[in-house]
């Protein structure tokens, strides 16, 4: 997908634009382990039993893992050779917990918890990390926020930039989700 993400970057496009590049790379069957994947160095997480066939499949997960890092890398470097990266927001997300045993699908937080990376304008860079608790329900308020657009009535969730700049501890208190929604609807 890489490839094709970033000759439509190279390329001219739409101004604005949406590309939603979609990776199946940590998906099975995994990549074969090169160098860089040892499976004496890849534990397994836990509830996983430490095998050798669990350091394999880790080592698998991680070679496959890597080559995904390696398209995104693809479609990052394509966004600043265009002169885009400054003002496109880079929204990058999974959708479930890894595919081990008792892992996805289940409702524990190796499950459910999923990564959520965001990168471009409006305090997404430098590198912040934030181990508050938020939800793929709070991307669209996030981009409505970002672009200044009035969030629907039916609209969940909550925009991440106060968290974000700092200006809140954490956005899902029902006082904050609250006041947000009223504020944002009256404009």
């Amino acid at each position: 997908m890489a490839p094709a993400a970033a000759e439509f970057l190279n390329r001219a496009r739409p101004t604005p634009f949406f590309l939603d590049v979609g990776f199946f790379e940590t998906h099975r069957e995994f990549r074969q382990p090169g160098p860089k994947e040892d499976p004496r160095f890849c534990q397994p997480p836990a509830p996983i039993p430490d095998t050798p066939e669990t350091r394999a499949d880790i080592a698998a997960f991680k070679a496959s893992a890597r080559v995904m890092d390696e398209g995104v890398d693809v479609v990052l470097q394509a966004l600043e050779a265009n002169g885009l990266a400054e003002n496109t927001l880079v929204i990058s997300t999974t959708d479930h917990g890894i595919a081990f045993p008792a892992m996805k699908c289940n409702l524990t937080d190796h499950g459910m918890g999923v990564s959520l990376i965001l990168r471009g304008p409006g305090g997404f860079a430098g590198g912040k990390v934030n181990d508050v608790m938020v939800s793929h329900l709070d991307i669209f308020p996030t981009v409505c926020d970002l672009l200044d657009i009035a969030l629907p009535a039916w609209l969940q969730g909550a925009s991440l930039l106060p968290l974000v700049r700092g200006t809140v501890p954490e956005i899902h208190d029902e006082i904050y989700c609250r006041s947000q929604l009223s504020r944002r609807l009256r404009t």
